[in-house]
């Protein structure tokens, strides 16, 4: 009842133990478990643990698959708010170029300054939608790397991830 995924060892040194001491207690008697019986409760042992395991991992595929779902919808809502800015400003764009058209004078040049700014908010709105659009491409995919921190993991430890980041370093 106590098996868990991850202590299997110390569970078989209780039973082990337990047998040894019931036997040394009750030699007295002539009562001792039969190594049939002993066998049996090791192998009982093993399938509860191989259980537990298997609902583990069950449990944790369940939650990366919620993670990547959670994931892949944060990318597409920052995609789809990339491109709403983009046309955003490609309609005021299109608006000041059409009424720089009809103005001359004074007016014009602050109309030229408008439309610059607006192709310069223009750029990094298609720069981050064009962002947006690699990070969704790029749900599945990513860099692997391996870390090896002896003052934080210790000797002979490494850390083996994955980023999705655009630029790795």
């Amino acid at each position: 009842a106590n098996a868990r995924w991850n202590n299997v060892n110390a569970m078989e040194k209780r039973i082990l133990n337990a047998h040894a001491q019931i036997d040394k207690h009750n030699a007295s008697n002539s009562v001792f478990i039969t190594n049939e019986y002993l066998k049996l409760k090791l192998k009982e042992l093993y399938l509860t643990h191989e259980h537990r395991e298997k609902i583990k991992a069950e449990r944790d595929e369940r939650i990366e698959a919620a993670r990547l779902q959670r994931e892949e919808q944060k990318l597409t809502r920052d995609l789809e708010r990339a491109e709403e800015e983009e046309a955003r400003y490609q309609r005021l764009l299109d608006n000041a170029k059409i009424e720089a058209q009809s103005v001359v004078g004074p007016k014009l040049e602050a109309f030229q300054t408008q439309i610059e700014m607006l192709e310069k908010d223009l750029a990094e709105a298609h720069a981050k939608f064009e962002r947006a659009q690699a990070m969704a491409e790029r749900t599945r995919s990513g860099y692997v790397y391996i870390i090896s921190n002896v003052g934080s993991f210790g000797d002979d430890v490494v850390k083996i991830g994955l980023t999705r980041r655009l630029d790795p370093a």
